[in-house]
């Protein structure tokens, strides 16, 4: 079975604490973003790998339909929800930019030539 394809999301911290998690990933995606611009080398980091962005984004979807369904929209602005989809859809196309620039180099390290120490005295 490939793991990559079974499973569920499932997210272990209490329902009240969801809210400032997700705020909490926001501002974490929000410096990955400013780093990023900062540095001139292009290195293919992402502060979360896309399991971890998959669990963020299926929260967030639950809690904004949880939130729409009790009417207690009031709660969170509609500005601010924009603002997360926007940031974790970000932080999920980082995250599979690293894990597939990792995937390339592990593929490209393992195509060098072997070099064999047997016979050396």
């Amino acid at each position: 079975p490939n793991d990559e394809d079974d499973g569920e999301v499932s997210c272990l911290a209490r329902s009240s604490m969801h809210w400032n998690l997700i705020r909490l990933a926001k501002v974490i995606l929000d410096r990955n973003a400013e780093r990023e611009t900062m540095e001139e080398m292009h290195l293919y980091t992402a502060s979360f790998d896309v399991r971890g962005m998959q669990v963020l984004l299926e929260r967030l979807t639950v809690l904004v339909a949880t939130l729409e369904m009790e009417d207690r929209t009031t709660m969170v602005s509609l500005e601010e929800i924009q603002q997360l989809r926007l940031a974790f859809a970000e932080g999920l196309m980082r995250a599979f930019v690293a894990e597939n620039a990792n995937k390339k180099m592990a593929y490209n390290n393992n195509k060098l030539p072997r070099v064999s120490a047997t016979g050396i005295c």
